[in-house]
């Protein structure tokens, strides 16, 4: 998996727990609210039934419409706060709380009746009464209430514990994230440095092996230029050595008297040393083209088409007009490789016709193509000189690219950039 992609999958998964996290502390502020309404109805609740007692108590003749007034307001708030509280907290005995409020709103209107009609002994024993009820219901709400401030602060206290649980999470969450990006990032950069490491390394190589393919080329250059110009130091001395010396014993032989020689015996050393000077003159060729160097390329190609045309071989020239603009060093790979090619096909190919065509443009290009019975590329034949064509076209900064097939001939094409 990229690195990337990890990045992405972290920060999704970090910012989800943000979020869910922010739900829950929204969830806990929610509760938190709810708890203290608890608390503060519950606080409400008990200061409305002490109220209610203080006006039982202060109840006089004097004071009664007035506090008959208060009472009624007193009371309709008691109710109602009953009447939330009976429907939420069903589980805290507020049911029969409730109850006990409505005997006492019961008792209160008796007595204010009875003080309305002037019954001051009547209205002294419900007033009575009603004290000792309230005395009784205030005990209970206290009671109640103190059961639901207790019961809402607990539920306080495990939702604060919730919140502060939520908020280490999240601070051990983004700390992870940042110690998991961190080590992310850690293993991108190293990673990066050994790519940029392995690349340089790369490089260096791919420039040491540069080097060293020039300096082999360069090496091979020489060693082809030594051996060319042995084999020219040899073929002139062979030539102007052993050659002239066995002209030289021909003529002392055509001029001797018959006499002295028969006839049949001196013809026949004649023909021997006449063909013993032309094979010398072969080794010389093949040591050293002299042609390159008296008539140019195009005559030497010229004279070693004839050669091979002998065994009735066709070979069909394409040359270019002016052989003077092949650059010089090149001459000799090209007539070599034409040769080297011409061997290939007189003694592997069976081949009826040979079509050679040099080309010079931006790059020189030689081309030569049978019409024998080809070979199977994917195997190696001893001998077909095919790994001196490439040697010798790599070593001189050219391509030597070889098609063939069996029973489809054979295709050379060599480059070189002029």
């Amino acid at each position: 998996m990229r690195i990337r992609t990890r990045l992405l999958i972290v920060i999704a998964l970090t910012i989800l727990q943000v979020l869910l996290v922010i739900g829950c502390l929204v969830w806990i502020q929610f509760r938190l609210s709810v708890a203290l309404e608890e608390m503060h109805d519950a606080q409400a609740l008990n200061s409305g039934a002490s109220a209610l007692f203080l006006l039982a108590n202060e109840y006089s003749s004097d004071s009664a419409p007035r506090v008959r007034a208060q009472w009624e307001i007193a009371i309709a708030s008691q109710e109602e706060r009953m009447h939330r509280f009976v429907g939420q907290y069903e589980a805290v005995g507020l049911l029969a709380l409730e109850r006990k409020f409505s005997q006492a709103k019961l008792i209160a209107h008796r007595l204010f009746d009875s003080s309305a009609r002037g019954d001051i002994p009547q209205a002294g024993i419900l007033q009575r009464a009603l004290l000792l009820h309230f005395i009784a219901t205030v005990q209970e709400t206290g009671e109640a209430t103190r059961q639901l401030v207790e019961e809402s602060s607990s539920r306080l206290k495990s939702v604060q514990r919730l919140g502060t649980s939520l908020v280490l999470g999240l601070m051990v969450s983004v700390g992870l994230f940042v110690v998991v990006w961190l080590s992310i990032v850690r293993r991108s950069v190293i990673k990066q440095q050994e790519l940029t490491v392995h690349r340089n390394e790369l490089a260096q190589e791919l420039e040491r092996r540069m080097v060293a393919e020039t300096a082999l080329q360069d090496a091979q250059r020489r060693m082809l230029a030594a051996v060319e110009e042995e084999r020219s130091r040899i073929g002139q001395e062979l030539h102007d050595g052993v050659g002239q010396a066995l002209s030289a014993v021909r003529l002392l032989l055509e001029a001797q008297p018959s006499e002295q020689y028969g006839a049949e015996q001196r013809r026949k050393l004649c023909d021997y040393m006449l063909q013993t000077s032309e094979d010398l003159r072969r080794v010389v060729n093949d040591l050293r083209p002299v042609a390159l160097d008296d008539i140019g390329l195009n005559a030497a190609l010229r004279t070693l088409a004839r050669q091979f045309e002998v065994s009735g071989l066709v070979v069909s020239l394409a040359l270019p007009a002016d052989d003077d603009l092949v650059p010089l060093a090149l001459r000799t790979q090209v007539y070599r490789i034409v040769q080297e090619a011409l061997n290939n096909v007189f003694r592997h190919a069976r081949a009826r016709r040979v079509d050679i065509q040099l080309t010079l443009t931006d790059e020189l290009v030689l081309t030569v193509e049978d019409d024998g019975c080809g070979f199977d590329l994917e195997v190696e034949i001893e001998g077909n000189g095919l790994s001196n064509i490439r040697s010798r076209a790599r070593t001189w900064g050219g391509e030597a690219e070889i098609e063939s097939r069996p029973g489809k001939g054979t295709l050379i094409s060599v480059g070189f950039q002029v």
